[in-house]
């Protein structure tokens, strides 16, 4: 199978024995553990998407319904939205926030409206966005009580 290695790379990936494939769909099996497989969770913002919105204390679920993924697949939203930061971060939690929608999306940088232990922490000190698709990575630093935003892709 051909696909996308962690440095970015169009390589080869072997399927293992976590990997099926069932009527021509590529599906992984639950009880994995392989720490190369990231499960993909969904966080709908249709029912808030209203004008530009302000998402603070943002709960995506990364301790309840998305705590076993890695990735979050964003949809929903009708117009551009800011998030000045997420509920519920614990040492160590890695996300991928999926921006899966044309929508650009905004990352505040210390901003006051999220508590401070939801806050986020841009590598620039300023606000930083996704315009349109792509993906924001961010960690949680139990020390700082902070999300380090550490990589964005558009």
């Amino acid at each position: 199978m051909v696909g996308i290695s962690a440095l970015g790379d169009l390589t080869h990936l072997q399927l293992s024995g976590d990997l099926n494939i069932v009527d021509g769909e590529l599906q992984i099996i639950e009880d994995t553990t392989d720490d190369n497989i990231l499960f993909v969770g969904d966080v709908d913002q249709s029912a808030d998407a209203s004008g530009t919105t302000t998402y603070n204390n943002y709960d995506v679920g990364v301790d309840s319904f998305n705590n076993e993924n890695a990735v979050l697949r964003v949809t929903g939203e009708s117009n551009g939205y800011n998030l000045t930061g997420f509920a519920n971060g614990y040492d160590g939690r890695i996300f991928y926030f999926y921006n899966a929608q044309g929508n650009n999306v905004t990352f505040f940088n210390l901003n006051p409206g999220s508590n401070p232990e939801n806050q986020i922490i841009t590598s620039s000190g300023a606000n930083e966005g996704i315009n349109g698709e792509g993906v924001a990575e961010f960690i949680y630093d139990g020390v700082q009580q902070k999300w380090i935003l550490i990589n964005l892709r558009s």
